[in-house]
């Protein structure tokens, strides 16, 4: 279990190799010897998880992340679809407006003056938000 975790649509238990029928057995290999550091504790931990539940609800591009998420476990959790056309192509408009609304650029760009940061460009809204996380991990470890 991950100590932050992130939004999903995917359920490991369903998508991932131990679904599979001939999925290969649990192994367990020895291990390595280490040295514990206490450069990532509970305390570190517990201040990410509360600087990435604050993002959730400041940040736009998570926000819109999320949703898309769950946008996504409700479709994947749909097992019927309308044989009706009027009522299919309604269905479909809606999804075609909507992703019309999400192309719509609406970011400030340096030349209006304040600095575009690079992070907000990421497509790929897992990414993003592990970099942030990992940001946060740099700053309250090193400042």
């Amino acid at each position: 279990m991950p100590d932050i975790s992130l939004p999903s649509a995917f359920k490991v238990e369903q998508y991932g190799e131990s679904s599979y029928p001939s999925a290969l057995p649990w192994d367990v290999i020895k291990a390595v010897p280490f040295q514990k550091t206490d450069l990532v504790n509970n305390q570190i931990v517990s201040e990410l998880s509360k600087s990435y539940l604050e993002r959730t609800k400041s940040d736009i591009s998570l926000k819109k992340y999320i949703e898309e998420t769950n946008d996504l476990k409700v479709k994947l959790s749909e097992t019927k679809v309308s044989l009706n056309e009027s009522k299919r192509r309604a269905e479909m408009a809606v999804e075609d407006k909507k992703e019309a609304q999400e192309k719509l650029d609406t970011k400030v760009t340096a030349k209006e003056g304040l600095p575009v940061d690079d992070l907000q460009n990421l497509k790929d809204g897992y990414l993003r938000e592990g970099l942030l996380i990992l940001g946060d991990l740099v700053t309250k470890r090193f400042g």
